[in-house]
């Protein structure tokens, strides 16, 4: 495919969905998390340095704040701009998937290019691209490392093995939740070799340690500036005792109505309604209901989508049964089962599936061409014999 001209499609589209949308749709509020963001981005961005939030002084990761603050620098304290760029990453991400379904899972031209579309107009996708949130940010880095890594399968040169750690370093620095990732990556490749013919060659274990080592030496910048400024080791952020709490003793996620320590079963309850609460498909928090109470037809759109979620999700587990034929399928579901896993034992939100879906829906288009060229043998099959 012609990877440039895809890309500039992508983005180009992207940047007219992100001006029609800032038109119609309510503005919504800067609160929570996101207000946190604000603050640092504007403290960077007038020169007074990264901050700290509350009393507690949590310091939150960085990567998203100095990309809030680079924007708020150029353009002034104006969210259309940051909206602007998160549609462009929104587009970028979107090409990104095209190339991965077409160069590693070999799917049609036609059919790369619709997964690309969908992940565009995901609902969740445009949702954080109208947010001050760090989803966008961290998506971008994370399906590129994808990409890369993916590269590094086929080819575990110098160059795929730095991009790969580079990229997945960049997505820590977004998002905490990725930081087993690398390794996670690098044990996934070790198993391959006894499920599939997979090559696993000196080159792949040295250059895949390089790739780790890469991505641990883009996080220690970070690392050393939290130390001089605030007399702290802190390898990302300092909120993840708040978080562990949230998950493990109020579980507070799950009930709001059960504030208070918790009983082992209580626990190991939640954690297996965890198991299918990841997929929960979403579309009814309040940024829904404000989006409803503007336009009551898309109460339809977020029905379809429901119901699309839950075909994509069986198709996606399904893609297992053709694992033997691609490399890249027990990769991919390698990667989600990290990302599962991780929220079974913390806590799921629609938000946190998000980063993944990209690879969901590859997965589940893979399994939906070979459904087909199934049925499409058998009709020929019939009609010759």
């Amino acid at each position: 495919m012609p990877k440039i001209k895809i890309a500039i499609g992508f983005v180009i589209l992207s940047i007219l969905i992100s001006f029609l949308l800032t038109e119609i749709l309510p503005q919504f509020p800067v609160i929570s998390d996101f207000l946190d963001y604000d603050n640092i981005a504007v403290a960077l961005s007038n020169g007074q340095g990264y901050i700290t939030i509350s009393e507690q002084q949590i310091i939150y990761p960085p990567l998203y704040p100095i990309f809030l603050s680079v924007i708020y620098y150029i353009f002034g304290h104006v969210y259309s701009m940051v909206f602007l760029f998160q549609f462009i990453l929104s587009g970028t991400i979107a090409s990104i998937c095209s190339f991965i379904a077409y160069d590693f899972f070999k799917l049609k031209k036609v059919t790369s290019l619709l997964i690309g579309i969908i992940v565009l107009f995901w609902p969740y996708m445009i949702l954080y691209s109208l947010l001050i949130s760090s989803e966008m940010v961290f998506i971008f880095f994370l399906i590129t490392s994808v990409f890369f890594f993916f590269k590094f399968i086929e080819d575990p040169s110098l160059i795929n093995a730095i991009i790969t750690g580079a990229t997945i370093g960049l997505a820590i620095l977004a998002r905490p939740v990725a930081l087993l990732l690398p390794l996670w990556m690098l044990i996934g490749l070790f198993i391959l070799k006894r499920f599939q013919n997979f090559v696993w060659t000196k080159k792949h274990f040295q250059n895949g340690i390089l790739s780790i080592v890469v991505a641990i030496v883009v996080l220690l910048p970070w690392t050393f500036y939290v130390q001089q400024k605030f007399d702290r080791i802190v390898p990302i952020a300092s909120n993840l005792s708040h978080v562990f709490n949230k998950a493990n003793n109020t579980i507070e996620y799950l009930d709001k109505s059960s504030v208070g320590e918790q009983r082992l079963g209580d626990l190991a309850k939640a954690k297996l309604k965890n198991v299918y609460l990841f997929w929960n498909p979403g579309a009814g928090g309040y940024q829904a209901n404000e989006v409803t109470n503007s336009h009551s037809w898309i109460n339809l759109l977020i029905w379809a989508y429901k119901i699309f979620f839950i075909i994509m999700v069986i198709l996606m587990l399904s893609s297992i049964y053709w694992f033997r034929k691609n490399i890249f399928i027990l990769s991919s579901l390698s990667i989600i089962l990290y990302f599962w896993c991780l929220h079974i034992v913390l806590f799921p939100f629609p938000r946190y599936t998000l980063p993944i879906i990209p690879l969901v829906l590859i997965l589940s288009t893979f399994s939906i061409e070979k459904i087909i060229s199934i049925y499409v043998s058998k009709n020929t099959n019939i009609h010759t014999s």
